[in-house]
């Protein structure tokens, strides 16, 4: 990815976050003096208490739509259900780890109402979260679960620019 496409990449399709040339220019060096950091993903997997499947797409998809509302910075919140109805997954992708920060502050008084809902088996951290951040995740699976809280930090690869209206078409 070349430097400047940084801004267009991470916020591609978002209205609410306009980037000049000024921005692009300073992103650009930002991002070639290592001051920013790279996007994080954050996937967790969950089985689903016997009989809560209905109480939990309902509780999932409030959530989701607070997160919507209430976390501009997000560049994707997903939810996926296993066709059985016994697992569900949560990907969301974050531009920086102050996103992740934020979403812990925001979402995370609200993962009690999980409790009696699901058991979280796994959270995989794709990224470099904060030291804030990854106690945070730790609490949350001790509140729903027991596994492992895992941190896989970037190798190699690239953001490729994706353009907000090829986005638009497939829709």
């Amino acid at each position: 990815m070349r430097p400047h496409d940084l801004g267009r990449v991470l916020l591609a399709g978002r209205p609410e976050f306009a980037w000049g040339a000024a921005s692009a220019r300073l992103m650009q060096a930002n991002w070639l003096r290592g001051a920013m950091s790279q996007p994080l993903v954050y996937v967790d997997t969950s089985t689903v208490r016997e009989g809560s499947l209905a109480q939990l797409k309902d509780a999932i998809a409030e959530l989701a739509e607070f997160v919507e509302a209430n976390e501009p910075q997000l560049i994707s919140y997903s939810v996926y259900v296993s066709e059985d109805g016994h697992e569900m997954t949560v990907v969301h992708v974050h531009a920086d780890a102050a996103s992740l920060d934020y979403h812990m502050d925001a979402a995370g008084p609200r993962f009690a109402r999980f409790a009696d809902l699901v058991t979280l088996s796994s959270i995989h951290i794709y990224g470099d979260p904060s030291v804030e951040a990854l106690g945070e995740l730790r609490e949350k699976m001790r509140l729903l679960g027991s596994g492992e809280v895992t941190v896989r930090a970037p190798h190699a690869g690239f953001i490729r620019s994706v353009r907000a209206g090829a986005a638009e078409r497939r829709e």
